[in-house]
């Protein structure tokens, strides 16, 4: 074998085996990057895939929501805001007692106005969803059942039962967003 055919084979199988390198990585990249926004959204991402019926899609919304927090102006709470917020949620707590419902709605306001002062935007309710989503993902589930009580109490149909356990979610919830604690940044 002469040098020029030589040199012919091993191109051959080094264009091969580069091909069969970027073949493999096409591959594992995209499962790699599912799997670590399985492992950071939790049950949300199961719920997303649900949602849109298509994975690609689900885990383009995820990285999008991801993409947004990330521009977000975030900040903690001084530690005089935070006794302050801890505060109403005990006086908010306390009139549960006597009054669920005005109870409910008072939480479902300081929730927002916590939010507020930590940089979330609070216009837009499936916003919230989706950045609570990124930071506490385990507790969006809460979150969204806890607003969707809090939609029934505005239209009067809700039982005490439920108003108690909307005021729980709640809870869980504020206690994230104002200790920070149980929240992570993903990503």
């Amino acid at each position: 074998m002469d040098n020029s055919t030589l040199i012919w084979v091993l191109a051959g199988l080094f264009a091969v085996a580069a091909l069969g390198g970027i073949l493999f990585f096409a591959r594992w990249l995209p499962s790699q990057q599912s799997r670590q926004l399985r492992d950071d959204f939790g049950p949300e991402y199961d719920r997303t895939v649900s949602l849109f019926g298509d994975q690609t899609r689900a885990e383009a919304d995820l990285r999008a929501r991801r993409e947004r927090v990330s521009r977000l102006n975030l900040r903690s709470l001084s530690a005089p805001d935070r006794v302050h917020y801890a505060e109403e949620w005990r006086q908010i707590q306390a009139r549960f007692v006597d009054e669920p419902s005005a109870a409910l709605r008072q939480a479902d306001v300081l929730l927002a106005e916590v939010m507020r002062a930590r940089g979330y935007p609070v216009e837009d309710y499936a916003a919230q969803v989706g950045d609570i989503s990124v930071h506490a993902p385990e507790l969006v589930g809460d979150y969204r059942e806890a607003h969707a009580f809090a939609v029934q109490n505005e239209q009067g149909d809700i039982t005490t039962e439920e108003l108690r356990r909307a005021l729980v979610k709640y809870r869980e919830v504020f206690g994230a967003l104002l200790d920070e604690g149980p929240q992570r940044r993903v990503g």
